[in-house]
């Protein structure tokens, strides 16, 4: 055995293997990096990879068989008979020349496409490798495949952003560039990333092609691109396969992957898909919508009764359909919500879907003290990152709870993080107005509409329906037109009783008596209109009334709606009358004040008075 390998090590086996590994592997990368930008077949590199694989052992082979002299290649047996001294440099100094050669190449390689980009990795200005994901072109016969095209997008964007050392930009904030025709190099300056990722799906029966490119957004040139043809039940590891890929072009290592397997999703395809139409459908914010979105998340667990994402779809759905239906109906849904993200929670507790549904219905229920804590453990364990709106939401949730200064800070970051993001700025507008600071409440409003505008959610829904508050509270007459206007025009939450208020905004006495019309209609009694209600009915100098609208809300019903429109300027006289302590109370607002040591703004607890310690007051 000794022998062997000092005569493998005399004939320069060795020394050729190193040789040819460090060689092959300098070749490799720059076929990868040049493939690209020379538009050659997917299957070139393999080719590449599979011909050095069987060049390894050939060359081992003639570096036995062979040796170099100074009179050339010779068969190793006439090497060693050769009698004279080879001249010049030893085989062996020429073959550490190659090496170390090969070894400067590949350095040099490595280095210049570290630091000087070329095809390489882009970083943003931090340092660190970004990259944003747009929506996903839907190329469909019938282009009635947006749905699926957006889900795709959005699963590639997950895994990416699981990715440790990659900075992603959050799904708000790149889908705002759904259907806009901006120059990469536009876009990429706007979300502050270096790189873009943008792609195609063209869907037919079961077949689908997918393709997707990564772009250096500083100079609108692509780094890698590559198409899929597959049928759906693949399509998950095509999701994967594009999301490693973009991973290693842009040159960070990829962590985790693998969509199909993030916390809470399915790996039957037809699940997912009617997941997808679920998804679109409920976002709609539409009684409608929200009823045919739920048929879509019942198909989906029934195909896949482990799809946690189906059932916590279940759960949101019919958590929110009772703010637009009528409230009788509100109990039935309540439990519906409740044992579907039982069943959510239970499948897949880690995934912030299923953690966003399970915090709105423990509010709903009026355990805000446990949601709180919820929400706090989400946002220690996700460090801040924006990807799951959790910052927002969390934000919104402070300022519900009457905490106004604690919620503008959340809400801050969230605009720095996430500047395209019409929720971000409506929620800040109402944080101005509840302030008291109504033109910069305006000022936001108005960016709001505009996002809205643009983007491809619903949320053109909610901006006109603050924006009429706080003109109200304003008492501009000038912008009560204005925002009852667009409220109207945008079908804008509340719109039809904007549209019943408006003819008689100058006569109070009137108002109130069509007030108390509208608030025994059948149509009106969900809570998010005897919420609207309320404002109105303040704004026309009725406070009781107002009071005894937010008390017609069952307790059972989702309050949601009761709990942020108390702290608006409107409900100031609202909450100077004894009856308004006994609706905190009852909504579970005083348990998490004194749970959390908490209070609002608004409130503070007093130790005089018939209530003793337990009492408090509001202004």
């Amino acid at each position: 055995m000794n022998d062997l390998f000092k005569e493998l090590k005399r004939r320069h086996v060795f020394r050729i293997g190193i040789a040819y590994l460090v060689v092959a592997w300098l070749v490799t990368q720059v076929v990868v990096a040049v493939s690209p930008v020379l538009q050659l077949p997917d299957w070139f590199p393999r080719a590449v990879l599979i011909l050095l694989a069987i060049g390894f052992p050939i060359a081992l082979i003639l570096a036995w068989a062979f040796e170099v002299t100074a009179e050339g290649i010779k068969r190793t047996e006439d090497a060693n008979s050769a009698s004279a001294k080879p001249r010049g440099v030893s085989t062996g100094r020429k073959l550490d020349f190659v090496i170390i050669g090969a070894l400067v190449l590949a350095l040099g390689y490595f280095a210049w496409g570290r630091y000087y980009g070329g095809q390489g990795t882009q970083v943003a200005a931090s340092g660190t490798p970004s990259i944003a994901v747009l929506p996903f072109e839907d190329y469909s016969p019938n282009h009635d495949q947006g749905y699926f095209a957006d889900g795709i997008a959005e699963e590639i964007l997950n895994s990416l952003a699981g990715m440790e050392g990659l900075e992603v930009t959050a799904r708000t904030s790149s889908f705002y560039f759904k259907g806009k025709n901006e120059d990469l190099r536009t876009i990429g300056e706007k979300l502050g990333v270096a790189n873009i990722l943008e792609g195609s799906v063209r869907k037919e029966g079961d077949d689908v092609r997918i393709t997707a490119q990564l772009n250096d957004a500083r100079t609108g040139n692509h780094i890698w691109s590559k198409s899929y043809n597959r049928k759906m039940d693949d399509i998950f590891t095509v999701q994967e396969n594009i999301a490693q890929s973009v991973a290693q072009a842009i040159g960070v290592t990829l962590g985790v992957g693998n969509a199909g397997h993030l916390a809470g999703m399915t790996r039957n395809p037809d699940a997912y898909d009617e997941y997808l139409k679920g998804v679109a459908l409920a976002n709609r914010l539409t009684e409608d919508g929200i009823r045919k979105g739920l048929d879509h998340f019942e198909r989906a667990r029934m195909l896949d009764p482990s799809f946690a994402l189906a059932w916590a779809g279940i759960a949101a759905a019919s958590q929110s359909l009772p703010q637009f239906a009528p409230v009788q109906s509100a109990e039935f849904w309540r439990e519906k919500a409740r044992d579907a993200i039982s069943r959510a929670y239970d499948l897949a507790r880690d995934s912030p879907q299923v953690l966003i549904a399970y915090i709105n219905i423990q509010i709903g229920d009026h355990a805000i003290f446990e949601a709180g804590q919820l929400f706090e453990k989400a946002i220690d364990e996700a460090h801040g990152s924006p990807q799951s709106n959790l910052a927002s939401l969390y934000g919104g949730f402070l300022l519900s709870m009457g905490r106004v200064e604690d919620a503008r800070s959340y809400l801050e970051r969230v605009r720095k993080l996430n500047p395209l993001v019409a929720l971000g700025s409506i929620f800040l507008g109402e944080l101005d107005a509840i302030s008291g600071d109504l033109p910069d409440a305006f000022a936001e409003f108005d960016h709001a509409d505009k996002l809205a505008k643009d983007s491809p959610d619903n949320t053109l829904l909610f901006v006109a329906h603050s924006g009429v508050f706080a003109a109200l509270a304003s008492g501009d007459r000038q912008q009560i037109e204005k925002w009852t206007t667009l409220a109207i025009q945008e079908g804008a939450l509340g719109h039809e009783i904007t549209d019943a208020m408006r003819p008689v905004l100058d006569d109070p006495k009137a108002a109130l008596a069509e007030l108390h019309r509208l608030a025994k209609a059948p149509e009106n009694q969900s809570p998010l209109l005897l919420s609207d209600l309320a404002h109105w009915a303040a704004y026309f100098g009725g406070p009781d009334f107002a009071l005894d609208l937010l008390r017609t809300i069952p307790k059972d019903a989702d309050l949601t709606s009761t709990i942020f429109a108390i702290w608006r300027p409107l409900m100031k006289d609202v909450r100077m009358l004894p009856g308004f302590k006994d609706l905190v109370r009852d909504i579970g607002l005083v348990d998490y004040w004194r749970r959390s040591g908490h209070w609002s703004d608004f409130c503070r607890p007093v130790s005089s008075g018939n209530g003793g310690d337990n009492d408090f007051e509001c202004k």
